[in-house]
């Protein structure tokens, strides 16, 4: 388990706009935040109360009027940053790509920062002691790839937010934990833990729910003393599932890099492999189909990784390529080669060791390819 002195954070902001600002000429995004723009009030709502960081927004404005003044005022963020092939007169210019890693990393997070919506924190190790309480695990991370603890603490989280609610399923779990560790346990130690757990884990199911309202983007990531959380999590490009963010509602995730959830298509139709033990078909990673023709039948499993790969035969290829999952699996997504993006899911082309997580809702086919590699097809089944 992590360090007592580091904080859990839950961040909603609003990525399709982060996107969305980073796709714009530069030029048109500076007179933009100049005037305030793309800060949406109609999205602050009960549970997401932050204001708008203006702090962050000058920062960026004044780095934009740099680029500008640079000659760059016509190119996006993403184009300066390498995100796609630079044309000639690009390449006559100073340098390239214009906008370093760790400037590209304060620039989203400064874009980051001015559209967060809403934000909660609390210290690790009270957040450790009041799941191991009501959970029976004491470490929030131990649960990110999936546990069984996972319907848990959706359940925990559906109920925090209504205190006859909590009470009643909670009770006599809690006292049960009290009288195991030797505690008192009578009504009022019982009364005290839950107002205590209530006030800690309300704000966060709260957050999460609005977000969702909202369609905003949560993510969840630790934070030291010295505030750098939000740097790591956004250099090292790939969410953390804490327990707090991949337990709570149901329903497709958004988009890794914006909030746009790709819909069902089709009819379910998939031919499901006999042994139920989400294997890939050993045509993925050694020459396809993409998809493979059997869909690897991970029905049982709350939590599927799936592998995007290099293929000596192909362009490149997904494994498991064809899956069927129940509805509320979370999919993820394991970059193990570089240069593949995950279209419609997640368009940005990323690199090997990122990670992607999408929860499939609704039962349905959905059908998703690399945009670099023609052929690098994969199909999920929720059912």
């Amino acid at each position: 388990m992590a360090t007592n002195d580091q904080d859990l954070v839950l961040r909603a902001y609003d990525d399709a706009t982060v996107q969305h600002a980073e796709s714009l000429p530069v030029r048109r995004l500076w007179t933009l935040l100049e005037s305030g723009g793309l800060w949406d009030v109609a999205k602050v709502r009960p549970g997401l109360t932050e204001k708008a960081d203006l702090y962050a927004r000058e920062t960026i404005v004044a780095r934009l009027e740099a680029l500008v003044q640079e000659g760059y005022g016509d190119a996006s963020l993403f184009h300066l940053r390498g995100g796609d092939p630079p044309d000639l007169a690009t390449l006559r210019l100073r340098h390239w790509p214009a906008i370093g890693p760790e400037e590209a990393v304060q620039l989203r997070e400064d874009l980051v920062r001015y559209l967060t919506y809403g934000l909660w924190h609390a210290p690790e190790a009270a957040v450790g002691r009041t799941l191991e309480l009501l959970t029976g695990s004491s470490d929030p991370a131990s649960l990110a790839d999936g546990s069984t603890l996972r319907d848990d603490i959706r359940e925990l989280l559906d109920v925090v937010v209504d205190d006859a609610a909590f009470a009643q399923r909670f009770s006599s779990v809690v006292r049960a934990a009290l009288q195991r560790s030797g505690s008192t346990a009578d009504d009022a130690a019982v009364a005290g833990e839950l107002n205590r757990a209530g006030r800690l884990l309300g704000p966060a199911a709260r957050l999460l729910r609005a977000a969702r309202t909202a369609g905003l983007r949560v993510i969840a990531y630790r934070d030291r003393p010295s505030g750098d959380g939000l740097t790591r999590f956004l250099s090292a490009l790939t969410i953390i599932a804490t327990i707090l963010l991949t337990g709570c509602g149901s329903g497709d995730s958004a988009k890794g890099s914006g909030t746009t959830a790709a819909t069902a298509t089709g009819t379910l139709q998939a031919t499901v492999a006999p042994s139920g033990d989400c294997v890939p078909a050993t045509t993925d990673g050694s020459g396809g189909p993409y998809p493979a023709s059997v869909s690897a039948d991970c029905t049982h499993r709350a939590l599927v990784e799936v592998d995007v790969v290099d293929d000596p035969n192909t362009t490149g290829g997904f494994s498991p390529s064809n899956i069927t999952v129940s509805a509320g699996t979370t999919v993820k997504f394991v970059w193990k080669s570089s240069n593949h993006n995950l279209h419609p899911f997640h368009d940005d082309i990323e690199d090997t060791g990122y990670i992607f997580y999408k929860t499939f809702g609704k039962p349905g086919k959905y059908q998703y390819n690399c945009q670099v590699h023609p052929g690098q097809n994969g199909v999920v089944y929720v059912r």
